[in-house]
């Protein structure tokens, strides 16, 4: 007979030998004596032993599937469903071994439908608390095998965490200091700030009390008015350089301070000008002492116009009186004059560094790239003096790939070029001059298409060390100037407040804010630009201006080397006619694709 159909014939009959108990007690009890002779139960219970091995091995199975493979709901669902057949298989079988052992004094007083359900309650309770037991014995196994595992991660977890808090704890104090910092500059600003209202409120208050002075003092008056006003240029051109030097520290005194005093305040101003040039160091101290005196030699001359006014007063009677006080007071615009002028020598001090490093690189390069047009030739290049820079073993001069390609100010079409001139000569030298010719490449950076440069050395010329953006990020970003190429030195200033760094990133770039029109406040910084350290450090070229806010914000984005540049794998523009050419075919065709680069790389 087939084996499960064997298996199914013993469930049905033992679920109705099972449902037939109540004829299996004994005659008194009133069943019917109805049940399965001995010799079938005893084939029965052979075949649900069989398969309770079978369920046995099938759900061994699993459970070493499981633990090899880890966590399945399918395999975890099978394993469930042969548990209970395993504990239903062991309850019949018990019943039936338990039925041919019932006698009748066995019963009890128990009528026989409560002793089946007891019956049948118990033994499957039983089962399925021991396949239980043993289920939660070896999962508890496997989790002790896991924790011991995982023991070993959480130590290692532990350790990184307390170096962790260890940076995190360093940090804060780094914070904490910073902070601090930032309260006492907070600090000293407002107070600077309450020191210039005053000073703005006391100087309002004389003004108004010297209108009735304008008569006969008309020329006295104007001379002091441009005398204000060159201080007040100084002081703007002291604002930009020093960035924070936005305060004075100067009071005005009593109005009836004496004219002598003039002559004593512009004599320590002298005093502290020949105290710069013998320490160069405190430049910075001392330039605001000198503002202060400076300051206070105009409240002094603002005195002097009070006086002036209590003198035109006396010369009403005597003349004589108001040509003394006349006399007076060129004797002090004179001597304000010397001090102005002391007080620029020493503010040009700041950046004898840069400007003697940068003099000491610097060569001139004059470009000529001619197209030929319809009725007028197109002429491109320009005149640019640019610093010799020593970068990965080779002496060059660095700047934006439209300088070098020519049309940085006036747009070529690159279709029909007739002339490409490359001419190097010294600063100075005479536009008469035949200087040395350059036949090129242009080398091109394969990271920033826009950056070019032009491999050079001139005898007397002192290449420029370069300030990586590593080295820059550990040095910091005070003390950096912007230098227009456009000019020989003379287009330079501080970049104090206006720069930043992107330490979150890796890229290369030094962001410089934008905040004026290039007049006034601030020089802006625009594409083909050089940044320098005050050490006289080549930081980087400026190679585009991002706006933001509609137009209301403006950023210049300088690229600085990295420490791993290398010209292995520059692309090499050739400058010269080829042979066999005509014009600069081949010149015009290697500009244009490197434009399509600069595209492709920038989006445009």
């Amino acid at each position: 007979m087939n084996r499960a159909i064997l298996i199914v014939i013993c469930d049905f009959l033992v679920s109705a030998m099972l449902s037939m108990m109540t004829g299996m007690v004994p005659a008194h009890t009133g069943g019917t004596g109805v049940g399965l002779d001995h010799q079938t139960t005893a084939l029965l219970i052979a075949e649900l032993r069989q398969r309770r091995q079978e369920l046995t091995s099938a759900r061994e199975q699993l459970r070493q599937a499981r633990q090899k493979q880890g966590f399945d709901e399918e395999r975890e669902r099978q394993l469930r469903e042969l548990t209970a057949q395993l504990a239903d298989t062991l309850a019949k079988t018990e019943k039936l071994e338990n039925q041919m052992k019932l006698k009748p004094e066995s019963a009890g007083a128990l009528t026989p439908e409560q002793l089946q359900a007891r019956l049948d309650k118990e033994v499957q309770r039983r089962y399925q608390l021991r396949l239980e037991y043993d289920e939660a014995r070896e999962r508890v196994a496997e989790l002790q095998h896991s924790l011991a595992s995982t023991s070993g991660d959480l130590n290692k977890l532990n350790e990184n965490y307390a170096a962790a808090r260890q940076r995190l704890s360093d940090t804060r104090d780094r914070l904490d200091e910073a902070k601090e910092t930032l309260k006492e500059r907070e600090a000293k600003l407002d107070a600077a700030s309450r020191e210039i209202m005053k000073a703005r409120e006391e100087l309002a208050a004389r003004e108004a009390a010297l209108s009735g002075t304008r008569g006969q003092l008309s020329e006295t008056k104007a001379a002091l008015k441009e005398a204000l006003t060159r201080t007040g240029e100084i002081s703007q051109a002291k604002q930009q350089l020093e960035g924070d030097l936005s305060y004075t520290r100067g009071r005005l005194t009593a109005a009836e301070r004496e004219l002598a005093e003039a002559r004593s305040q512009a004599e320590r101003i002298r005093k502290l000008a020949a105290e710069r040039e013998m320490e160069r160091n405190e430049a910075k101290r001392q330039l605001a002492e000198m503002s202060a005196m400076l300051k206070n030699a105009v409240t002094e001359l603002s005195q002097t116009k009070n006086e002036l006014g209590k003198t035109r007063e006396v010369a009403a009677n005597t003349g004589k009186e108001l040509i003394v006080t006349q006399g007076k007071v060129e004797r002090t615009n004179l001597e304000l004059e010397q001090a102005q002028r002391q007080l620029s020598e020493a503010e040009k001090k700041l950046s004898t560094d840069v400007l003697a490093r940068y003099s000491s690189a610097a060569i001139r390069l004059d470009i000529d790239v001619t197209e030929k047009r319809l009725f007028l030739n197109q002429h491109g290049g320009g005149r640019f003096f640019l610093p010799l820079v020593k970068l990965d073993g080779r002496s060059v001069m660095v700047n934006t790939f439209p300088v070098f390609a020519g049309n940085a100010y006036e747009p070529l079409n690159f279709t029909e070029i007739i002339r490409a001139d490359y001419k190097v000569d010294s600063p100075d030298a005479p536009d008469s001059s035949a200087g040395i010719r350059l036949a090129g490449p242009i080398l091109t950076l394969p990271d920033e298409p826009r950056v070019a440069a032009m491999e050079f050395n001139l005898a007397g010329r002192a290449p420029l060390e370069v300030m990586t953006i590593e080295k820059l990020k550990k040095r910091g970003l005070e003390e950096l100037f912007l230098f227009k190429t456009s000019s020989f030195g003379k287009q330079s200033a501080g970049l104090a407040g206006r720069c930043s760094l992107d330490f979150t990133s890796g890229d290369r770039y030094l962001y410089i804010r934008n905040t004026g029109r290039g007049t006034g406040s601030e020089l802006r910084a625009e594409p083909g630009d050089l940044v320098l350290t005050k050490e006289g450090d080549f930081v980087g070229v400026v190679v585009s201006i991002e706006k933001f806010n509609f137009g209301r914000r403006e950023e210049a984005k300088c690229y600085v080397f990295s420490d791993a540049f290398s010209w292995k794998d520059a692309p090499a523009v050739p400058i010269g006619k080829q042979p066999g050419e005509n014009g600069f075919e081949r010149f015009g065709s290697e500009i244009q694709r490197h434009y399509d680069v600069i595209g492709k790389f920038t989006g445009n």
